[in-house]
């Protein structure tokens, strides 16, 4: 999947600190807030694209939207 970089958002769903808390679950010792904030912007895209692709499957099924 191709994650399109987008510099432009500036408000978002999920909160920094739950990003702090999948990094460290993950194994990570220390967090940057670049990290934390990247792995959120990510996230939000993924989130995003899945929605959209969602959402034209469900049209072309016949179903409302």
């Amino acid at each position: 999947m191709k994650v399109k970089k987008n510099h432009h958002m500036t408000s978002s769903e999920f909160g920094l600190s739950v990003m702090y808390r999948i990094l460290k679950k993950s194994g990570a010792e220390r967090v940057s807030d670049e990290s934390a904030d990247e792995l959120r912007r990510i996230l939000e895209e993924i989130g995003v694209c899945d929605s959209k692709k969602c959402r034209d499957m469900s049209g072309h099924a016949g179903r409302k939207q």
